[in-house]
């Protein structure tokens, strides 16, 4: 085909039995003299690194599952703390899509009125390893949603921050509960003096 240099990745069995993945760089070289074409290269035995990449994609696998299966939405933002990737379970909090809301701020995702606190403490909230604060959702239609946030910033192994990720808890019904559990209190009062 004309291809001078190529790379193949596949498996050998060992003169005992052992199955190793390989890797293969070869080029193709012509002989001047003879007119002939052959192929020279390096085989690398990659088994140690294709076991590492299977173990990884598994517990990646597994922590997806874990995140995507929560009752609580989640989000994982990187350092500007716009939105890479999050849950179904969010989604359905704030009754929009994944491709809705990936690339969006956090500051435009919060109601209006819960957004000076996250301005003026950002650096604060955002750049300690765990923090926890409650706020109002914006969702569709235009709703606030109560929720109580608990999240975590992401280092790199320089110590930099790369993200954040947090979990939120729809608290609708504890503040329900709250306000009913309020009203209740007030009735009990006398109503003269």
């Amino acid at each position: 085909k004309g291809i001078e240099e190529y790379k193949q990745v596949y498996r050998i069995i060992t003169r005992a039995g052992d199955v190793r993945w390989i890797e293969d760089h070869t080029s193709v070289v012509d002989d001047p003299d003879t007119g002939l074409r052959y192929h020279q290269g390096i085989v690398v035995d990659i088994s140690n690194r294709i076991a590492a990449e299977e173990k990884l994609r598994n517990s990646e696998m597994k922590y997806r599952r874990i995140v995507e299966t929560t009752g609580e939405g989640f989000l994982l933002m990187d350092k500007d703390l716009n939105v890479a990737d999050l849950n179904n379970a969010y989604c359905r909090l704030v009754k929009s899509t994944k491709a809705n809301i990936i690339g969006k701020s956090i500051f435009d995702m919060v109601a209006e009125n819960s957004r000076p606190f996250l301005y003026a403490n950002r650096n604060e909230l955002f750049h300690q390893p765990t923090y926890e604060f409650e706020s109002r959702l914006l969702a569709k239609g235009g709703t606030t949603i109560p929720v109580l946030v608990h999240g975590n910033t992401l280092y790199d192994d320089a110590g930099s921050i790369i993200g954040n990720m947090a979990f939120i808890t729809d608290m609708t019904e504890q503040k329900t509960a709250l306000s009913l559990a309020g009203e209740v209190q007030k009735s009990l009062l006398p109503q003269k003096t």
